[in-house]
Order: structure tokens, then sequence, then C-alpha cells
């Protein structure tokens, strides 16, 4: 394994997080509108 994979993946999934995140905030405020 490759010293820079691990990083990757992680940045990967911290990445998905945060658009779920952004996601979710633009669903709360479309109800709350």
């Amino acid at each position: 394994m490759l010293n820079g994979e691990p990083l990757t993946i992680l940045q990967t999934i911290e990445k998905q997080k945060r658009d779920e995140v952004l996601r979710l905030i633009k669903v709360i405020k479309g109800a709350t509108q």
C-alpha cells in the first residue's frame, strides 16, 4: 500500500460527507421557506 492511498481515501470520504451535509442544509432551508 502506498503512503498516499489512505490519505486520498480519507479525503474522498470527507468530501462525500461535506456534500451530504450541504445537501441536507439545502433541504432544511427549502423546507423552512
